[in-house]
């Protein structure tokens, strides 16, 4: 495997990037799956803590 030319791993990685999309596109219940974990996980959940208001930064434009 180490004979590989770059060129050959970024395209067979690229090919599998693409199957890997178009499957989780045309499955709904593997996108359910993972549209559900990314609802609840990262600075979208909701934990109750307080900390959420935190990592939101809001940019401020002049009038």
């Amino acid at each position: 495997m180490g004979s590989q030319s770059l060129l050959m791993q970024l395209v067979r990685t690229g090919l599998v990037l693409a199957i890997v999309l178009i499957a989780v596109n045309r499955c709904d219940p593997l996108l359910d799956a993972f549209a559900s974990q990314a609802m609840g996980s990262g600075c979208h959940s909701t934990g109750g803590s307080g900390h959420h208001a935190k990592h939101h930064h809001h940019r401020e434009f002049p009038e």
